[in-house]
């Protein structure tokens, strides 16, 4: 499993959802409102968004229980 900086957690905690597709959705869509001076947001979340959709399912699963915890 990747490890995720602070930024990257706290993303997922804002956007989280209990499927890894729609918690990558999610983040597309916050994606497509950020504006050009949002730059560093806007590379964290595509960085988060590369981790999220190279791990399988049951990382996913890892994950969604660390945020629970």
């Amino acid at each position: 499993m990747p490890e995720f900086s602070d930024d990257e957690i706290m993303l997922l905690t804002i956007y989280y959802d209990s499927k890894r597709e729609w918690l990558i959705g999610n983040l597309m869509n916050m994606l497509s409102a950020t504006t050009p001076e949002e730059r560093e947001l806007r590379q964290t979340t595509e960085i988060l968004i590369k981790k999220l959709s190279a791990i399988t399912n049951e990382q996913f699963r890892e994950v969604s229980a660390l945020l629970a915890s």
